[in-house]
C-alpha cells in the first residue's frame, strides 16, 4: 500500500505489543475463575475465599469458566479490531497526504520546467542580440576607423586651404598696392601728357605770332577745341 518493509515492519511491533498488552490485561480476569475438578469435589479458587463445592456444582463452574473464557475471546478480538482499523485510517490518512504532496511535487516541477523554458529561451534570445550587437560595434568601428582616415585627409585638406587662403590674400594685396601704383601712374602720366599738351600748344602760338604778326589769335585756348571751324568750350 505504498509502505516500505521497515515502515510494515514497525507498525507490526506496535500492534503485536498492543495486543500482548490487552492479553496480560484479561488473564487476570479468567484465572479469577479457574476451577479444579476431581473425581469427588470440585475446588473453585478466589483470591480471598476457597472454599469446596459438591461434585454436583461441578458443571455449573464449569459454565462460568466457558462464559470467563468467551468473554476473554471476545474482549481481546473487540480491543485488536479498533487497533487495525486506527491502523488503516493512519495508512489512509499517510497515503493521501503522500498523494497532495506527490501532486504538488509534480505541479511545483512543472513550473518550475516551463519557466526553466522560459529562461533557456529568453538567454538565446539575448545571446542572438548580443552576437548582432557585436556585429554592429564591429561594423561602426570599421566605418570609425574609415570615418577617422578622412577627417585626416579633411584635416590635411583644411590647412591647404588655409595655405591658399593665405596666399590668395597675400595676391589681393599685391594686386591692391600694384593696382594703385598703377593708377598713380596713369594720373602721373595724364598730367604730364597734359603739361606737355600746354607747352606744345603754347608754343605753336608763338610761331603763330613770330610767322604772322597781323593774326588774331587771341582766342586761341588750349582748353578749347575746333568744331565746325569754330573754337569752343569742350
Amino acid at each position: 500500500m505504498g509502505m516500505s518493509k521497515q515502515d510494515l515492519a514497525k507498525r507490526f511491533k506496535a500492534l503485536r505489543s498492543s495486543s500482548q498488552t490487552s492479553l496480560a490485561q484479561a488473564i487476570p480476569l479468567a484465572q479469577d475463575g479457574v476451577t479444579v475438578v476431581s473425581d469427588e469435589e470440585a475446588t473453585q479458587s478466589w483470591p480471598s475465599l476457597k472454599r469446596r463445592l459438591p461434585l454436583g456444582q461441578s458443571k455449573v463452574v464449569v459454565g462460568e469458566t466457558t462464559g470467563i473464557s468467551a468473554r476473554f475471546e471476545h474482549t481481546l478480538s473487540s480491543k485488536g479490531l479498533p487497533l487495525q482499523e486506527g491502523s488503516s485510517n493512519d495508512i489512509d490518512r499517510f497515503l493521501h497526504k503522500t498523494e497532495v504532496s506527490v501532486a504538488a511535487l509534480c505541479d511545483k516541477l512543472s513550473r518550475v520546467s516551463v519557466g526553466e523554458k522560459d529562461r533557456i529561451a529568453e538567454l538565446a534570445l539575448t545571446k542572438a542580440q548580443l552576437i548582432a550587437a557585436k556585429e554592429e560595434v564591429a561594423r561602426l568601428s570599421n566605418e570609425i576607423d574609415g570615418l577617422q582616415g578622412l577627417k585626416v585627409k579633411l584635416k590635411e585638406r583644411g590647412e591647404r586651404i588655409t595655405e591658399l587662403e593665405t596666399e590668395l590674400q597675400q595676391v589681393k594685396d599685391e594686386f591692391a598696392e600694384k593696382e594703385r601704383s598703377w593708377r598713380a601712374l596713369k594720373e602721373k602720366l595724364a598730367n604730364e601728357a597734359a603739361s606737355t599738351y600746354g607747352v606744345g600748344f603754347e608754343v605753336a602760338l608763338e610761331q603763330v605770332r613770330l610767322l604772322c604778326l597781323l593774326a588774331d589769335i587771341s582766342a586761341a585756348d588750349a582748353s578749347k577745341i575746333v568744331l565746325d571751324a569754330r573754337l569752343v568750350e569742350e
